[in-house]
């Protein structure tokens, strides 16, 4: 951090300094002592009035009609450093055309037609003054700017060496329209990268939605350079429907989504909550930099920083999306950095189905258990139970509920799953002295036929080998009323069950595992056994986790149809 901060100081100085040194450059200001007329200055009745500074920024108030044309004039004395150089004419931003002219003879001109959408008032104006033109002592100046809704002269104005205003107008261009269109290129190909990697996010519309914000956020930003994007024609494009869509639909419509899709992670409380927040932070930052340069530093030449806010401010939320999802999907080195505790994965090997598990048992209390039944080497059964409530009566109701979940399992082979369930609740309360109370999960294995019950525990996943997809086992009533639901496992089709304390578990932030995201790492866990989905979800949810003490007992359990 310290090391960030004295980089960032050295170069604020090394700027300052830099920018310092430009003084030092012989140059004749334009930026201010104009005086203009709204009558061409070759007629007779033309007459020039003194223009105050403040109007440069708003010239169609200079006009009766609010559109038409103004000339601006300025004379001015080459100064010996300048004579007998190559100078040019820098001249900011003029909107919307113009016709510049040196002693009445025309040195350059950017124009647009009235007719066509774009006024190129985004186009610095920078032009070469032939050393013919010039006249000893005084020389004039003079600009016909047509006016149309937008009437102005911005920028600090020069005569100078060529190089310099060939220098103050690069920069402009740079900052004007190149940097625009990197910034928009950036946002496309970002929102091109969460397309095709949308599936690897557990909360896909919200992702979706900042892909949407990224689009619009580029096709507004070609505001700004899209007169120079070669083989295009923008000549039958009216200049009114254009202003409309970007100036007022595109932006409006950006800010409503962007404000709704920040508004969804306070609401919903996400995992990006406050990384999100921070990022947004960015757009004032950059309005206060912005402040600071033009107005306490007087540095107008610096690029005005709050038009690129928005943009970067999106591109630092996707830093903030991907950089926690890098962190949570990034491999282990070693099996060694599973530190959840000395007992490892394990596997039971059937000859209908592979069963993958993991146990962490927690000292002191015990909340949870699970058995695995087996029958002539094919997997029959397996089960989850676990406390709602972590007590000191927890220990011995989980052993009783084992006790039971056993032997009801076995001797009610011929009873429906949902039958078993209950009679298996039923039986715990009865032997339970305890106000502790049970869920649990309750698989049962026939071939390829499973059966599934669930009372108030954690909801399973189905991950369908053919298409990769992982869906929730969706019973057909309550799964808080010991519904049950019966369905075919194809080859390679996996199940998988866990414990409610799995997906509670936290991150440094105090921001759950979540069921959502044991779907995905579920989904994403490739094509290999039952054993390598456990140990990808157990490397995600290591990832995750950082190390953070879980004084919980841990399960999690896989089967896959061979």
């Amino acid at each position: 951090m310290k090391f960030r901060f004295w980089v960032f100081t050295v170069f604020l100085l090394s700027f300052l300094l830099f920018s310092c040194s430009e003084n030092e450059i012989t140059k004749i200001d334009l930026s201010s002592g104009w005086q203009y007329s709204t009558v061409n200055p070759d007629r007779d009745d033309c007459s020039f009035k003194l223009l105050p500074d403040a109007a440069l920024n708003n010239l169609k108030t200079l006009i009766p009609e609010k559109s038409g044309t103004i000339y601006l004039k300025k004379d001015f004395i080459i100064p010996l450093e300048l004579q007998k150089e190559d100078i040019s004419i820098y001249l900011g931003h003029i909107a919307s055309s113009d016709k510049t002219y040196i002693n009445h003879y025309l040195i350059g001109n950017t124009t647009s037609g009235e007719s066509h959408f774009f006024s190129f008032f985004n186009v610095p104006r920078y032009y070469e003054i032939p050393e013919e033109l010039l006249v000893p002592g005084v020389n004039t100046i003079i600009i016909e700017i047509q006016v149309n809704r937008y009437g102005y002269l911005r920028g600090n104005c020069f005569i100078s060496y060529f190089s310099e205003a060939k220098r103050a107008y690069t920069s402009d261009r740079f900052f004007s329209e190149l940097l625009y269109f990197a910034l928009s290129v950036i946002l496309f190909f970002i929102s091109l990268f969460l397309i095709i990697k949308i599936s690897r996010f557990y909360n896909k519309s919200e992702v979706a939605v900042f892909c949407i914000i990224l689009i619009l956020t580029a096709v507004n930003l070609s505001y700004f350079f899209i007169n120079d994007i070669p083989y295009i024609s923008l000549e039958k494009i009216n200049y009114e429907i254009y202003s409309l869509i970007f100036h007022y639909c595109l932006p409006t419509a950006i800010f409503i989504i962007f404000s709704f899709y920040i508004y969804s992670f306070i609401k919903k409380n996400h995992d990006y909550k406050l990384q999100i927040l921070f990022s947004v932070f960015v757009i004032p930052f950059f309005i206060i930099l912005d402040l600071f340069f033009h107005y306490g530093l007087k540095y107008n030449f610096v690029p005005v920083l709050s038009y690129y806010s928005f943009p970067v401010c999106l591109i630092c939320i996707f830093f903030v999306l991907i950089s926690k999802k890098i962190r949570e999907l990034k491999p282990l080195k070693t099996a060694e950095d599973l530190k959840f505790s000395r007992i490892i994965p394990k596997i039971i090997d059937t000859e209908n189905f592979q069963a993958a598990y993991f146990f962490k048992s927690a000292r002191g209390v015990k909340e949870l258990m699970y058995d695995i039944f087996l029958e002539e080497n094919k997997l029959k059964g397996i089960a989850v139970f676990e406390t709602l409530k972590n007590s000191s009566d927890s220990t011995n109701l989980i052993m009783l509920a084992k006790q039971i979940a056993g032997k009801t399992f076995n001797d009610c082979k011929k009873l429906s799953l949902p039958k078993v369930m209950e009679k298996i609740l039923r039986k715990i309360a009865e032997e339970n002295i305890s106000d502790n109370q049970i869920s649990g999960s309750l698989l049962r294995f026939s071939d390829s036929k499973v059966e599934y019950v669930n009372s108030f525990h954690t909801t399973a996943y189905y991950r369908v080998s053919k298409t990769g997809i992982a869906v929730p086992v969706r019973l057909p009533e309550d799964k808080n009323k010991g519904s049950g639901i019966g369905f075919t496992m194809l080859p390679g089709d996996a199940v998988i069950l866990y414990s409610r304390t799995f997906e509670n578990s936290q991150n440094p932030e105090n921001e759950p595992f979540s069921a959502q995201r044991i779907q995905q790492a579920f989904k994403q866990s490739g094509s290999g056994t039952s054993l390598s989905r456990l140990e990808y979800i157990l490397n995600m949810f290591q990832n995750y986790t950082n190390n953070v003490p879980n004084n919980h007992d841990l399960v999690l359990l896989i089967v896959q149809k061979k």
